[in-house]
């Protein structure tokens, strides 16, 4: 989804559902905040604007998911309902995949410098994922840990633009405290359990990047 598209969606959430959106804001943020003396008002200024637009996409994809609209009516098709004729056909799929999709968690298990990197997922057994993302596979190493949705088309995976990388010296500890936090154990799980994890997700995230913010990561 393109800036502008993802723009306009905000805009028409913070008018109309402005309400259950800063309850998802809170769900995706409040542990961690909570867990590191940090009060909303500071946030983004404490992990800087550019980090904090990062984990408000997530937030954003995040309610696209949801039937926050009224009348229980998800909100993408809601915005849809309203601006979507005006919208390309590439717009409205890209919306729909985003609507369908759930976050999940991966280890990068090999970077293709220039092209892409593979994931493995750590919650769900499934084969290797190869993500065509030129970005992240110049920065990103192997090891680490990522937060992402994957989007899927005929040829190929991507990912979307809220993901939340955590490096690999904190991507094991960041596994135990999401399965701590989602309240899952060790157990297996499936693709419909998923969803529920998101704000989890993100909190184990923020968390240590606060933490890192004031040399409490142990």
């Amino acid at each position: 989804m393109n800036d502008k598209l993802l723009a306009n969606y905000i805009r028409y959430c913070e008018r109309e559902l402005h309400e259950p959106l800063a309850m998802c804001l809170l769900e995706h943020t409040r542990d961690a905040m909570q867990a590191t003396g940090t009060v909303p008002e500071t946030l983004a200024q404490r992990i800087g604007e550019q980090v904090y637009m990062l984990m408000f996409t997530c937030v954003i994809e995040d309610f696209m998911t949801r039937p926050a609209a009224p009348d229980g009516v998800n909100t993408t098709d809601a915005f849809l309902k309203r601006n979507g004729w005006k919208m390309t056909p590439s717009a409205r799929r890209s919306m729909h995949a985003l609507r369908d999709s759930v976050m999940g968690f991966y280890k990068v298990v090999k970077v293709n410098p220039g092209d892409g990197i593979v994931l493995q997922d750590l919650l769900i057994d499934q084969p290797e994922i190869v993500v065509d993302h030129r970005g992240l596979s110049e920065v990103i190493p192997v090891g680490a840990s990522i937060g992402a949705r994957v989007l899927r088309s005929e040829f190929y995976a991507n990912i979307s633009e809220g993901f939340l990388p955590i490096d690999p010296d904190k991507s094991e500890a960041a596994l135990q405290a999401l399965r701590t936090a989602g309240g899952i154990g060790e157990a297996k799980i499936t693709a419909k359990d998923l969803p529920a994890l998101a704000p989890h997700i993100s909190n184990v995230w923020l968390k240590l990047v606060l933490e890192d913010d004031t040399g409490e990561a142990e």
